[in-house]
């Protein structure tokens, strides 16, 4: 029985090491999103005196409504990539308390029943806060980051009054915020919800 356990904490350690590198894969996929959206904006801004001189107001806001809803998306995808990054932790501090508890298990059935209930559902998530984490925030400055093209693109309407732009600006900034904060904290919800397959032993 021995061999058997050996055998197991064996497979925990390269699940453990597998489950290390997808962790930093996710954090470097997420670098990748934003630098993505950062230089794109970029363009665009850096472009602004020429777009303006060579199209018209109307496309023009249009690029900067593209580029709004990209932004978007990219909040979302790493609201998602969030998620992921939240079962790989999870599944690599069950593992670590394996190996912290390597000699309490000779039978390496009674160590997978055991891990397996630690992977069941333990409660609701609390609400993820824009300032609550750095992770948090940083989210949070990309979800600004993202509005900068709505600036822009109001700056453009010129019957707008300054009042109004401001009020327009605030008003989509506070339900950006609200959306993407919701869609990340149900993600979380349904991460720690599912029966990952990272720790599935059958």
């Amino acid at each position: 029985m021995k061999e058997n356990i050996d055998t197991f904490m064996s497979f925990l350690e390269s699940v453990y090491n597998e489950r290390h590198t997808h962790l930093l894969e996710q954090g470097t996929k997420r670098d990748q999103v934003i630098a993505f959206y950062i230089v794109l904006l970029s363009f665009v801004i850096t472009s602004g005196t020429v777009l303006r001189n060579t199209i018209h107001a109307h496309s023009l806001l249009i690029i900067y409504v593209g580029l709004f809803v990209i932004g978007v998306i990219c909040n979302l995808v790493l609201a998602d990539l969030r998620s992921w990054h939240r079962q790989y932790l999870d599944s690599i501090r069950i593992i670590n308390w394996a190996f912290a508890h390597r000699s309490e298990f000779t039978d390496p059935l009674k160590l997978k029943a055991t891990l397996e209930s630690m992977t069941q559902y333990k409660g609701k998530q609390k609400i993820l806060w824009p300032w609550s984490t750095t992770d948090n925030m940083v989210f949070t400055a990309f979800a600004i980051l993202t509005t900068v093209p709505v600036i822009f693109g109001l700056a453009g309407i010129d019957f707008l009054s300054v009042w109004m732009r401001v009020a327009i600006y605030i008003s989509i900034l506070v339900k950006d915020m609200f959306f993407v904060f919701w869609y990340l904290n149900v993600k979380v919800q349904q991460g720690l919800g599912y029966k990952t397959w990272i720790l599935n032993f059958d």
